[in-house]
């Protein structure tokens, strides 16, 4: 038997697969902890019947996923770049965003030119024509402000993590991304600067 205590860094409910992370985190570190030497792959299917975004948390880096998200396609990574995330207080069911929108017509963005901004690595491409469908079904107070502060504060891509609240921006310079967090701190209380990485769950 293992003893397991997960001390978790990524909010919850916030549309950053956290619970997913830590799925994949446990797995990697049980493999490494008893020595069965799995492959990637291996942890990748035990990550599936898990949660579907758990295999990309083992894997990692710059991916496209299909299907259920075991079909995990590594495409170029991003440029140098610097993302900021606010989250909302009021978090939002998983479950209930899949239900609704399963259940609207949704308008979905133009999904072949992503592919191939993906595909060659075109960081403006990727930025001009990535879509979050939940935005149509999932309301957010604060989105509409949290975008125009990420917009003024020279953003090149906005919108909704997953399925929300919490919301992104993406910038090339962290000047603007830690000016953008410091406006943001004045009235969310969850907000981090991050960047982008090359690798899935690690044992360190």
């Amino acid at each position: 038997d293992a003893v397991i205590t997960v001390e978790k860094k990524i909010p919850f409910e916030a549309g950053l697969a956290g619970g997913s992370a830590d799925a994949a985190a446990v797995i990697v570190g049980l493999d490494r902890l008893y020595g069965t030497n799995l492959t990637k792959q291996q942890m990748c299917d035990i990550g599936l019947t898990v949660g579907s975004d758990v295999p990309f948390c083992v894997r990692g880096g710059t991916c496209i996923a299909q299907n259920r998200g075991e079909v995990l396609s590594e495409v170029k990574p991003l440029k140098d770049c610097y993302i900021v995330l606010a989250k909302p207080e009021k978090g939002v069911s998983t479950a209930a965003a899949f239900a609704a929108a399963d259940s609207s017509h949704i308008y979905h963005p133009d999904s072949i030119r992503m592919l191939d901004a993906c595909s060659n690595g075109d960081f403006e491409g990727i930025c001009k024509y990535a879509g979050n469908v939940f935005e149509q079904v999932i309301e957010v107070v604060e989105r509409v402000e949290i975008k125009d502060t990420m917009r003024d504060c020279g953003a090149l891509l906005y919108q909704m993590s997953g399925s929300g609240p919490t919301v992104f921006g993406i910038f090339e310079k962290e000047e603007d991304a830690q000016a953008c967090a410091s406006r943001l701190k004045e009235s969310i209380a969850d907000v981090y600067v991050t960047k982008p990485v090359g690798y899935g769950a690690s044992v360190i």
